[in-house]
């Protein structure tokens, strides 16, 4: 039986880009069940095809390096299958990206 625990960030404070930058991220996946992935994927192409919605905000919620958990808010503008690509020019691994919330 899994262990899941379905969580809400909205709590967390926005980390700046600069804040970010400093970071150091895992290079290994934070996320460990299939499932999770797939879900992981699903959500980062709903954000690309919500970057434009201004009644939307994107939040990617990742996990460095020390496992604490970062919010990003930020619009998701692509994915190449290693990062994501946000509007900030910022490109955040995905092997770090926790989970991607909308609100």
């Amino acid at each position: 039986m899994s262990n899941y625990t379905l969580s809400n960030f909205r709590h967390l404070a926005s980390s700046s880009i600069e804040d970010l930058k400093k970071i150091s991220f895992p290079d290994v996946d934070v996320l460990i069940q299939s499932e999770d992935i797939r879900v992981r994927l699903t959500n980062i192409e709903k954000a690309i095809a919500l970057k434009t919605s201004e009644l939307l905000k994107t939040a990617l919620i990742l996990k460095d390096a020390n496992g604490e958990l970062l919010k990003l808010e930020t619009q998701v503008i692509g994915f190449d299958g290693k990062s994501v690509n946000t509007k900030t020019g910022l490109k955040v691994p995905i092997v770090c990206v926790y989970s991607i919330d909308f609100y």
